[in-house]
């Protein structure tokens, strides 16, 4: 694939991802008989939108993500007077403020879970279309052929070849490890022609095996492993995708709160990415094949599900224990308060961005 083609999927799907989330709250606020007033498709300003019963569906100007207005979810029917809304006394109980506690946690969570959900769904769908059959090169003897010869550990090897003679590996050859250790050993004393896939880049090394190799060592000085997912019943796959899923969860939650606790001590953090990397990733994955691109997408929608649950002001989760506050207090915090708390909050989210992205950056520099 290529790098524009790989960027624009990326983008469609992180728009995808939002438009989701939005739509998780918009589900549950209907299903609880809240008014909502508008559901956008992409960003203001407003570029059409249509009143469908009470509520406008609009499309807007910049074509990222979406959002969907609640009633009275900023508090706003307290300014809104009866003649503005068509006299609907009843206006101010179908507000989001006006909700019993676990109504409102509810119509929260539900776009963390509608992240979730596609981001299983994505893993799903790799699973039934699987991931090219290749082989994984996880060691390299220091002084050997395979050494000299440029290969080295985590290099994917992707066909073997010599003269007219070649052994390709992908699900509709099938070749895996054994054949290609028996490929090598035919040819000891001749020149194998590797193609190999190292960091998204595809490279080419010619290699001569050995023909009397030192004792516990093969001809090329190499370990291999078959790497590569092979697909499955599309059936089988909804519940092995499902593990995944909470898997890769678990391990997101467990990598945040180490990544918390570094920035807490003090120590250095790394492995965070920010949208310069993310394109990083996404290039890097369009060249390995569109099941890569997919998978990267599912980890992304996973990633956004965990980061909206922490409970930090401007997140979902924030929102969540403004919600718990309520019910322990009795009565929801000023609308004041909770404007000023998730200011300070999108504000501090805003700095960690761009100290992420000057991170990117520098590593490419």
């Amino acid at each position: 694939m290529t790098s524009f083609l790989t960027v624009f999927l990326i983008f469609i799907g992180l728009s995808l991802m939002i438009v989701l989330h939005e739509c998780g709250h918009f589900l549950m606020a209907r299903f609880f008989g809240l008014r909502v007033d508008e559901f956008g498709f992409g960003l203001p300003p407003r570029l059409w939108g249509k009143k469908i019963g009470e509520t406008i569906y609009s499309i807007n100007w910049l074509p990222f993500g979406g959002f969907v207005k609640i009633f009275g979810e900023d508090g706003a029917e307290a300014l809104i007077n009866k003649e503005e809304r068509g006299g609907d006394a009843l206006d101010a109980k179908r507000s989001f403020r006006s909700a019993k506690p676990l109504k409102k946690a509810l119509i929260v969570a539900a776009g963390v879970i509608m992240n979730f959900l596609f981001g299983w769904l994505l893993l799903w769908f790799v699973l039934v279309i699987g991931t090219p059959q290749a082989l994984l090169i996880v060691d390299v003897r220091e002084g050997s052929p395979a050494f000299h010869g440029g290969l080295m550990v985590n290099d994917v090897v992707t066909e073997m070849k010599v003269n007219y003679e070649s052994l390709i590996f992908s699900p509709e050859t099938g070749y895996g490890v054994e054949d290609a250790v028996q490929f090598i050993n035919d040819h000891r004393g001749e020149a194998i022609q590797f193609r190999i896939q190292r960091g998204g880049e595809i490279t080419e090394s010619n290699v001569v095996p050995r023909v009397n190799p030192p004792e516990g060592e093969g001809a090329l000085g190499i370990a291999m492993s078959g790497a590569g997912l092979t697909p499955q019943n599309p059936f089988s796959a909804v519940i092995l995708s499902f593990k995944e899923a909470l898997n890769i969860t678990k391990a997101i939650a467990l990598g945040i709160i180490d990544f918390i606790a570094r920035i807490i001590t003090g120590l250095p953090v790394e492995g965070v990415v920010g949208p310069i990397g993310i394109i990083n990733l996404a290039i890097t994955s369009g060249r390995m094949g569109l099941v890569y691109v997919v998978q990267l997408l599912a980890l992304i929608s996973l990633n956004l599900a965990v980061l909206n649950i922490i409970p930090f002001p401007a997140l979902d989760g924030g929102r969540l224990l403004f919600v718990i506050i309520e019910k322990i207090k009795g009565s929801p915090l000023s609308i004041k308060t909770e404007s000023f708390i998730n200011g300070i909050g999108f504000i501090a989210l805003l700095i960690l961005m761009v100290l992420i992205t000057l991170k990117d950056v520098s590593m490419l520099l």
